[in-house]
C-alpha cells in the first residue's frame, strides 16, 4: 500500500518539482525496501537526484542477476570459490566464501550461508596493479605479469595478450583466502633476444680478443725467442770472427819478430820487408781494436763526438794514405779523385777522427772485396752550401738485392761463416752508419 501511495503521489507531482519528502521516500524504496513497483516509481519520478537513483537501481539489478547465476554453483560447493561471470559481454569476478548456517529441524541439514563479493574487471586490474606496485618489483623490459584466477588468465602489466605469451616463471599467491597464481611471462621476445644477442656478441668479441691477444703473445714470444737465438748466433760469430782477426796478425807479428830476434833473416831487404809487414799488421790490429771499442761505446750510448772545423780534402788524403799498404798487398789501385775547385775551401764541423775511421772502414771493405788489378776510387763532392758528399766506389762481386738492406745490421756478413774468405767482424758498416747519422748525414 505504501508503494502504491508513493506511485500515485509521484504521478500527481509536476515534472521537476518533486518535494524533498517524496525524494527521501523514493531513496528508501530503492536502497532499503525495494519491490516489484520500484521500477514504476523510478519511471514516474523526475527531478534532481533521480538519475543517480536510477543508476544505483540498475547496479543493484545487475548485481542481483549475477547473484542468481552464482547461486546454483554454490549448492554443493565447500570452501571458498572464485567464479568468473559474463553479463552483456562484460566479465565479473565473484569471490565466494562460506559462513556458518542455521540447522533445519525438519530436514536435518545444516543450511549454508555464502558471502559473495563481486568485482568488475577494471577493479580486479586496479587491485592487482596496486599489489604489484606495493611489492616494489621492477620488471625487466621484456617481461609482463599475468594473474590466473579460477582458470582465467588476466594480464596485469607489460602485455596485452596473455594467452599467447610464454610463461617464464610462476608462483602461487592469495587474495585473502582466495588462491591465485602469479605468472611472469615473455612480453617482448625481441627485447630479450636482442639483449641475449648483444651479450653473445660481447662474449664472442671477448673470446676473439683473448684469442688474438694470446696469438699476439705467442707471436711476440716466438719473435723474441728467434731474435734472441739470432742475436746469440751473431754474437758467437762476432766473437769467432774477432778471435780469428786477432789471432792471425798476432801470430804473423810474433813469427816475424822471432825471426828477426834470432837473426835468421840476414838480408837487409828481407828485414825491411819484415818491418813493413809488422807495421802493417799492427795497423790492422789497431783498426780492429778501435772498431770494437767504438762499437762498445755506441752500444752502451757512451759514444761522444767532438765537432771542429775539418779540411775535407786533407782528411780524404790521410785516409787513402793509411790504406795504401793494404791495397798494395792485395794488388788493388787506390785512387783519390781530383777534388773540384770549391772543395779546397770545404771546412765542415766534423769529428775528424770518427769520419776518418768511417772512410777507412769503407775503403777496407772495398779493398777486401775487389779482385786483384781492380781500382777503388774515393771522391769528394759539394752538395749545397753546407753539405759534403764522400763516396767510395769499387768493382767487387756486389751484394744481392734481397740482402742490401741488412748490410748495416750489427754482426751481419753475407754468406756462410765457414766459406768466408774475407776478414772482418761485421761491425764496420754499423759504425759508418752511426757516425754518418751523428753528423746529420
Amino acid at each position: 500500500m505504501r508503494d502504491l501511495a508513493l506511485l500515485l503521489a509521484l504521478r500527481h507531482t509536476k515534472p521537476g518539482e518533486m518535494p524533498a519528502a517524496l525524494m527521501e521516500e523514493l531513496a528508501k524504496d530503492v536502497h532499503q525496501a525495494p519491490s516489484f513497483l520500484t521500477p514504476e516509481l523510478l519511471q514516474a519520478a523526475s527531478g534532481p537526484g533521480v538519475a543517480d537513483l536510477k543508476a544505483a537501481w540498475d547496479v543493484q539489478e545487475q548485481t542481483l542477476g549475477l547473484m542468481r547465476k552464482v547461486q546454483p554453483m554454490l549448492v554443493r560447493a565447500a570452501g571458498p570459490r572464485e567464479i568468473w561471470l559474463l553479463r552483456d559481454g562484460q566479465p565479473f569476478l565473484a569471490w565466494c566464501t562460506s559462513g556458518n548456517g542455521a540447522y533445519d529441524n525438519r530436514t536435518g541439514w545444516q543450511a549454508a550461508i555464502w558471502h559473495v563479493g563481486l568485482m568488475t574487471l577494471p577493479q580486479f586490474h586496479h587491485v592487482m596493479r596496486d599489489g604489484l606496485r606495493a611489492s616494489r618489483v621492477t620488471l625487466p623490459p621484456y617481461a609482463g605479469v599475468v594473474v590466473a584466477v579460477s582458470g582465467w588468465r588476466r594480464a596485469i602489466a607489460g602485455i596485452s595478450d596473455p594467452d599467447r605469451a610464454r610463461v617464464l616463471a610462476s608462483a602461487p599467491g592469495r587474495l585473502g583466502v582466495h588462491p591465485l597464481t602469479i605468472e611472469l611471462v615473455l612480453a617482448d621476445p625481441e627485447s630479450l633476444y636482442s639483449a641475449y644477442r648483444r651479450r653473445l656478441w660481447l662474449t664472442a668479441a671477448l673470446i676473439f680478443s683473448a684469442a688474438a691477444a694470446a696469438m699476439a703473445g705467442l707471436a711476440g714470444l716466438w719473435r723474441n725467442t728467434r731474435r734472441q737465438a739470432l742475436l746469440s748466433e751473431m754474437k758467437s760469430n762476432f766473437v769467432s770472427s774477432v778471435s780469428h782477426e786477432l789471432r792471425a796478425p798476432i801470430a804473423a807479428v810474433r813469427l816475424m819478430a822471432e825471426s828477426l830476434d834470432r837473426g835468421t833473416v840476414a838480408e837487409e831487404s828481407k828485414q825491411k820487408d819484415y818491418f813493413r809487414l809488422i807495421v802493417q799488421e799492427c795497423r790492422r790490429l789497431s783498426s780492429l781494436v778501435e772498431n770494437v771499442l767504438d762499437f762498445s761505446r755506441i752500444d752502451q750510448g757512451r759514444k761522444q763526438y767532438s765537432f771542429e772545423p775539418v779540411e775535407v780534402v786533407a782528411l780524404a788524403r790521410q785516409a787513402v794514405a793509411l790504406m795504401e799498404p793494404c791495397a798494395a798487398e792485395r794488388q788493388v789501385s787506390l785512387v783519390l779523385s781530383e777534388p773540384p775547385d770549391d772543395a779546397a775551401g770545404l771546412r765542415p764541423r766534423w769529428d775528424e777522427h770518427a769520419v776518418e775511421q768511417s772512410l777507412v772502414n769503407l775503403l777496407d771493405n772495398a779493398i777486401k772485396h775487389s779482385p786483384a788489378g781492380a781500382e777503388v776510387m774515393v771522391a769528394i763532392e759539394s752538395a749545397g752550401a753546407v753539405a759534403v758528399r764522400l763516396w767510395v766506389e769499387d768493382h767487387g762481386e756486389g751484394i744481392p738485392k734481397e740482402e742490401q738492406a741488412r748490410i748495416f745490421d750489427l754482426f751481419y756478413r753475407h754468406g756462410s761463416e765457414l766459406r768466408r774468405e774475407t776478414q772482418g767482424a761485421g761491425i764496420g758498416l754499423s759504425i759508418v752508419k752511426h757516425v754518418a747519422e751523428a753528423h746529420g748525414g
